[in-house]
């Protein structure tokens, strides 16, 4: 593997065969680097000062000395099988927003490359993040505020997980806008599985973001530090829903302790799933979000661009589309909607999903998909 191969360089190198070494981590790395300048001084450094053998351990230091000459090109060639490539600490395309972060990563993938890197400059990135274990209001929210940022050109981060996470990313992807998706495993290993084709989506429109070296698995210590990426890379982080305890509040902290707008979406004071929203807000210095342009808004952001002039539409597709609303809608509904004959209003549907403009979800019910005004 020579430099001029892919995102490959030297210095690269150097941050990736520190995070190889058993039990540094970001932390221990970040401390090593301070000490010599960088990755490739602190990895091949001889003698650290007696505070930084303290702080890491002399095991440790024993293990980077391990992994100076560790062959590192099958990491580099499967990152670039993929359209991958990496940055690291020194970089100036290294995200700046994330260097002031606890640990930052030593090395950050980012796919696809070298285009993802456009997210993760200069570009304003707001956070939408929430359950997995998303009610029908909270998934609405969450595609709604997606939509309503990237229709303004906001960078949609969030975590490619179900739930909240996958609603901000289909919102902003349904109006063409960008969105990234940072992972909790290696950037070849899409997790969950079932969320291939979304990222498939995503690296179309965004770019796909790991800490985790390529060929990674997922496993529950690594999310965590995931959300400290996402809380990392934006300069606000919209919760949409919680429990009392889960990765969203961790996230909506870690950014808060950062000095990031932190933005809270109610919810029902009966639901489960808005308990952890509404005990982080009573905490003091989130924002409230009673509209979903109010995160547009605090950001003092420039009004929305109006949305465009739906597709034609026979008489019967308006018909059928009014009925149709952004909470799934069970076919007899829609049909009791209509007046019309059950095999018009089943054509209407299909022409309208074909146009974009709903989709079916299971049990037959039906949604509305993107911002086409009828």
């Amino acid at each position: 593997m020579t430099p001029e191969a892919g995102s490959f360089s030297e210095e690269r190198n150097a941050a990736l065969r520190l995070s190889m070494a058993d039990g540094l981590g970001p932390l221990r790395i970040q401390i090593l680097m301070k000490e010599k300048g960088s990755a490739a001084a602190a990895l091949q450094a001889d003698r650290f000062h007696a505070e930084t053998v303290g702080r890491v351990g002399q095991r440790r230091l024993t293990a980077v000395r391990d992994v100076r000459d560790l062959d590192t090109r099958a990491y580099w060639r499967g990152a670039e099988s993929v359209g991958a490539g990496a940055v690291c600490l020194a970089d100036p395309e290294y995200p700046a927003l994330l260097k002031p972060v606890d640990a930052p990563p030593p090395l950050l993938w980012i796919r696809p490359w070298p285009a993802g890197l456009a997210f993760l400059g200069d570009r304003l990135a707001v956070a939408v993040v929430g359950t997995r274990r998303a009610t029908p209001y909270g998934r609405r929210l969450a595609r709604a505020i997606g939509a309503d940022l990237a229709a303004r050109g906001i960078v949609v981060v969030s975590g490619l997980a179900y739930g909240i996470d996958r609603e901000a990313h289909e919102g902003a992807l349904e109006v063409g806008g960008p969105t990234v998706a940072v992972l909790g495993s290696g950037i070849d290993r899409i997790y969950p599985r079932m969320h291939g084709r979304l990222a498939n989506r995503i690296m179309e429109q965004g770019a796909l973001v790991s800490e985790f070296l390529p060929g990674t698995p997922p496993a529950p210590g690594q999310f965590p530090r995931r959300n400290r990426v996402i809380a990392g890379i934006t300069r606000a982080t919209v919760l949409v829903e919680s429990h009392e305890r889960g990765g969203a509040l961790i996230t909506a902290r870690l950014a808060g302790d950062l000095g990031r707008d932190i933005f809270c979406v109610p919810g029902p004071l009966d639901s489960p799933a808005s308990r952890g929203v509404h005990a982080y807000f009573a905490e003091g210095g989130a924002h409230l979000v009673a509209a979903v342009e109010d995160v547009a808004t605090h950001l003092g952001l420039a009004g929305r661009p109006e949305p465009p002039d739906p597709p034609d539409l026979t008489a019967s597709e308006r018909l059928v589309l009014r009925a149709v609303t952004a909470e799934p809608v069970p076919l007899e509904t829609i049909i009791d909607g209509t007046g019309l004959e059950v095999s018009a209003v089943l054509a209407c549907l299909l022409t309208l999903e074909l146009k974009g403009l709903l989709r079916q979800l299971a049990g037959r019910h039906f949604c509305r998909q993107g911002l086409v005004a009828t």
